[in-house]
């Protein structure tokens, strides 16, 4: 393919020269992930979801490089391999884009699709509660563990939260359901680790419309299964309207709120990330109790908040009736018509989101097979 870079024409403040070269060129295979469409919208719609959208693969791809370069799992390698190849290229025709979605935790444009998705099912459900004066938000732990005990850990606590809802159920339900949802996250501590401690923590959040003895007796029941569980690591609090968010936040923390010397977050190490996502690997880390989803299937990929929205501020309205296929870059972090050169969103990365990707560098760069891959 023929390079376009001297025809790029970028409307915002970075220059095509500071992005990069546009070369070469990715495919995606024809079986692969679930296919999502989006309308194309008319001159005046905001751009802002469209540069999310750009922003939010540029961390993924930076992300999955870093992955596929310390895994040594081959089943883990073939799901970043697919995740890089999330959003790679988005076909535009009859006024509509499509593209492909890899539904991997790993992926930042798909969990960030996926918690919206959350809050147009279940988002309703908590403001009702909430309302009503009996939503309740809770937190169970266990101690922090090491690398080779955090999936039995995940497994025993998964198994444990069930029999505590049976015998919840058991003795309050009242012929009826208790409705709720949960959701799994792992964080990591990285001074536990700099001592030579476990330092990966396993915690489960959940919110039910329930009293709040009720939750009282929930936590206790979780504390018989788990003798080493300490009382004040667990958690109970009435929740608000803003509990829906807390719940469906993303899988893990990639970014620490810990900070260097000049104020910049420091990621969690790949080889860290990739420890948790093989130790979720295919345990249910979402689920909702007595809850019809409101906006329908849950695990299809539809997205407001972060949705392809092409307005005046995109060069793709010049392209409107034309069949565009615009090609990720990973340079210039945007789509390129590889034609014309127009770029689809136009996203300039902040300062400081360089920074924080190019803290993955020095760990992509050390595997054999990185120059196959821009970054």
């Amino acid at each position: 393919m023929t390079s376009v870079a001297n025809n790029i024409r970028p409307r915002n403040s970075c220059s095509a020269a500071s992005r990069g070269t546009v070369g070469g060129s990715s495919f995606l295979e024809a079986n692969g992930p679930t296919l999502d469409t989006k309308k194309i919208t008319g001159k005046g719609t905001q751009l802002t979801p469209l540069q999310r959208r750009a922003r939010a693969k540029a961390w993924s791809h930076r992300t999955t490089l870093a992955l596929m370069a310390v895994t040594k799992s081959a089943v883990q390698r073939k799901r970043y391999a697919r995740t890089l190849q999330c959003c790679e290229l988005m076909e535009q025709r009859d006024g509509k884009i499509t593209t492909y979605y890899c539904q991997s935790r790993a992926c930042n444009v798909c969990q960030r699709i996926k918690v919206q998705v959350g809050i147009q099912n279940y988002g309703a459900y908590l403001d009702q509660w909430v309302d009503e004066g009996r939503a309740q938000f809770i937190t169970v732990t266990l101690p922090s563990v090491s690398a080779d005990m955090l999936r039995p850990t995940l497994k025993r606590m998964h198994t444990v939260f069930g029999r505590v809802i049976k015998e919840i159920q058991r003795l309050y339900g009242q012929g009826g359901f208790f409705q709720g949802l949960r959701a799994t996250e792992v964080t990591w501590n990285p001074r536990r680790a700099a001592k030579g401690l476990p330092a990966y923590h396993p915690h489960i959040h959940s919110c039910w419309r329930m009293t709040p003895e009720v939750a009282e007796h929930f936590v206790s029941l979780w504390m018989k299964f788990f003798p080493d569980a300490t009382r004040s690591a667990q958690d109970i609090r009435k929740a608000d309207s803003n509990g829906k968010y807390e719940l469906l936040k993303y899988l893990q923390k990639a970014v620490q709120p810990m900070k260097d010397a000049d104020g910049t977050p420091l990621i969690v190490p790949p080889v860290i990330q990739d420890e948790i996502y093989g130790s979720l690997y295919r345990l249910r880390c979402w689920q909702a109790y007595g809850l019809t989803p409101l906006a329908g299937d849950e695990d299809c990929l539809k997205e407001d908040e972060a949705g392809v929205v092409l307005t005046s501020g995109t060069d793709a309205v010049e392209l409107t009736d034309e069949h565009v296929i615009w090609t990720y870059r990973a340079e210039l972090f945007d789509w390129v018509d590889m034609k014309t050169g127009l770029l689809l969103s136009n996203y300039c990365p902040s300062r400081k989101t360089l920074r924080i990707l190019d803290q993955f560098l020095p760990t992509i760069h050390q595997s054999p097979g990185h120059d196959q891959w821009p970054t």
